[in-house]
């Protein structure tokens, strides 16, 4: 297979000329010898340890890869213009043909096929990736069971039981909106305020969807706002808990939140936490409300 070709001489040229340091030059020839961007937009890494290395440390792949991960936040940032015409979920499917489209029931999403996101940004339209002269393939999403078991699911259809859902479906108007928490302790206990307590990290699963053409609900990308409880603030006439975070992007939107639990013993923690989320996809007046829920450990 013919490699797009990295001229380490010119980029060495190039970054001296632009009066980079020694370290910088040899990081760069570091990173040609790591991963190469082969023709035909596939990676290939050294081995399984730089591979790994790259997903567990966030490290950006060589400029002018386009991964599965990117191409599927493409179609969550155009969805809407598909969706909402007739004729339209057939061109949106032929366009991203490399996502997973379950079609079960009324979720006609499309939906990532691959389960692990770190992962899937350094893997091509067809979830592969060289590591060690060996090509694999990522996609293990092909199922409306495994979306179950991710938690991707509609509420409706949701199962499992690892996930708690805190909030209930919200419907207004053609969206919906519902919130999936699960907890896991993150160290043993200590003393806080004199006082014994365990951390715990809580993951707060923000889903939502939008109904298209014909009734089909269909993922898309929006904006949410996580609230816990702190100093008020005002906006117009609406006093809010303090604001915690905010993300971008289609469904779900995954929010962590580290908490310190009331020691029981045996290294247990338990306790209570409110939070509220705003998610603008409702729009007018609900797109600024605040719904409010409860976490327990």
């Amino acid at each position: 297979m013919t490699k797009t070709r990295y001229f380490a001489i010119a980029a060495i040229v190039a970054l001296i000329a632009t009066s980079c340091t020694s370290d910088t030059v040899q990081e760069q020839i570091e990173m040609i010898k790591e991963v190469e961007l082969l023709e035909g937009n596939t990676l290939k890494f050294k081995d399984q340890a730089t591979f790994d290395r790259y997903v567990s440390e966030g490290i950006e792949a060589p400029a002018g890869f386009y991964s599965i991960y990117q191409n599927f936040n493409d179609a969550m940032n155009e969805a809407e213009a598909y969706y909402e015409r007739e004729g339209g979920y057939e061109e949106f499917k032929q366009k991203y043909s490399g996502l997973y489209f379950p079609e079960f029931e009324d979720d006609y999403s499309a939906y990532l096929p691959v389960s692990d996101e770190s992962k899937a940004r350094f893997l091509n339209l067809n979830g592969e990736v060289y590591i060690g002269g060996e090509l694999k393939n990522f996609k293990d999403v092909d199922t409306y069971e495994k979306l179950d078991e991710l938690g991707l699911a509609m509420p409706e259809y949701l199962s499992v039981s690892t996930r708690a859902e805190v909030l209930g479906e919200i419907k207004y108007n053609d969206r919906k909106l519902w919130i999936n928490a699960t907890s896991k302790r993150t160290g043993n206990m200590y003393y806080y305020q004199n006082s014994p307590v365990v951390p715990y990290q809580i993951h707060l699963e923000v889903c939502f969807r939008k109904k298209g053409f014909l009734g089909l609900w269909y993922n898309y990308s929006s904006h949410t706002e996580l609230h816990m409880p702190g100093l008020l603030f005002f906006q117009g006439f609406n006093v809010y808990t303090s604001k915690y975070d905010d993300m971008d992007g289609p469904s779900s939107h995954d929010y962590y939140v580290n908490v310190n639990a009331s020691h029981i013993g045996q290294n247990i923690g338990v306790g209570t936490w409110t939070f509220g989320v705003i998610f603008q996809g409702f729009g007018g007046v609900a797109g600024d409300q605040l719904f409010t829920f409860k976490v327990t450990i």
